[in-house]
């Protein structure tokens, strides 16, 4: 490689000048390389079936370049008389090396996180909460990028023994300090997996209930039904049976109907077949399941009558609709002279 050049005469501006035209050829080489992952490869991507390698590719660009770069510079240094720097300038390419491969490696890693990210979304079908996102994301680049400095820090001669021993001792008294916290970030992670209910939907477990607001590293934050804001542990949803009600497929609805004891067999027979007739033509309520009413039990004042049915409606509405079906069960029994029963107690006097 010192022939390169040979006419030159022997001596620094020699060596100079053979530097200096490695670095055009560099350059050169990295234009090259920079349109092939411009313009070039990315034509060739549109026509596979799969987008991944149409981001993969622009991500690839700079390191690419940056890599030809490198690899330039260090072949043009062999025309230079280094001395006793050859030793400090090779470690210095090779940690520059490193950092490199941490780029191209965390630019890659981003768009594979990026792509799972938005299957994830596809498959939950609703937001994934942006800010437990960047957080992962960030802590995937940190993982790499202190992986990568102490590779650099070992290859320019430093033992990383006591380093990796002082940060195992580190973790451990951190890991103990914020046991909760890590707990709470690690559900928070199962949630985001797992999608057992998302931002908008009602949920109910224990005592209580409120639509989700916010996903966040720590915890979930439910509005209640009386407006208050309830902030939730996350490793709270990890232990417990959470109802998502927004998901289900119908709402169950149960009422009971307290009908006069005086009324005949055949009149009761009559009043359910009213009910259920009533229900069937109601448009809120379900068809399938099909509602069904049926006598429950003979009550202290009243034979009691259950009806069950389901509606495929928002939970905010409920209500409204329970409420308008009750009205309607009550006008036609009324039409048909059934009247409700009500608590009485007959006192017999002795005399």
């Amino acid at each position: 490689m010192k022939d390169f050049l040979g006419f030159l005469p022997p001596g620094p501006w020699a060596e100079l000048a053979r530097f200096g035209l490695g670095l055009l050829v560099t350059a050169v080489a990295a234009y090259l390389v920079s349109r092939l992952f411009g313009s070039i490869l990315p034509r060739l991507a549109s026509r596979t079936r799969t987008t991944l390698d149409d981001t993969i590719i622009p991500a690839l660009r700079l390191p690419a370049v940056l890599a030809v770069l490198l690899a330039g510079i260090a072949i043009s240094l062999h025309f230079l008389t280094l001395g006793s720097a050859l030793p400090y300038v090779r470690k210095g390419l090779l940690a520059t090396l490193v950092l490199l491969g941490a780029l191209a490696i965390n630019r890659v890693m981003k768009v594979l996180f990026v792509a799972y990210v938005q299957r994830l979304k596809e498959r939950a079908d609703g937001p994934v909460d942006d800010h437990v996102v960047v957080l992962a994301r960030k802590a995937l680049s940190v993982a790499i990028w202190g992986l990568c400095g102490l590779l650099v820090v070992q290859n320019l001669g430093y033992d990383i023994t006591s380093v990796l021993a002082g940060l195992g001792i580190g973790g451990l008294a951190v890991a103990l300090a914020a046991k909760d916290t890590l707990a709470n970030i690690f559900a928070g992670l199962v949630i985001l997996t797992d999608r057992p209910f998302k931002i908008g939907d009602r949920i109910e477990f224990e005592q209580y209930a409120g639509v989700v607001e916010e996903l966040g590293v720590r915890s979930v934050r439910l509005r209640a039904d009386d407006g208050a804001l309830v902030t939730v542990p996350n490793t709270k949803f990890v232990e417990v049976v959470v109802r998502n009600v927004t998901r289900s497929n119908g709402r169950r609805v149960l009422m009971d109907l307290s009908l006069l004891y005086g009324l005949s067999a055949e009149r009761l027979e009559e009043a359910r077949q009213i009910v259920l007739a009533t229900l069937a033509s109601s448009p809120s309520v379900l068809s399938d399941p099909a509602p069904w009413v049926y006598y429950q039990s003979f009550g202290d004042s009243a034979v009691i009558l259950r009806a069950c049915f389901y509606t495929q409606i928002p939970w905010t509405e409920h209500a409204s609709t329970r409420s308008e079906v009750m009205l309607k069960i009550k006008a036609a029994l009324d039409n048909a002279g059934i009247g409700f029963a009500y608590p009485s107690i007959t006192v017999y006097a002795g005399g």
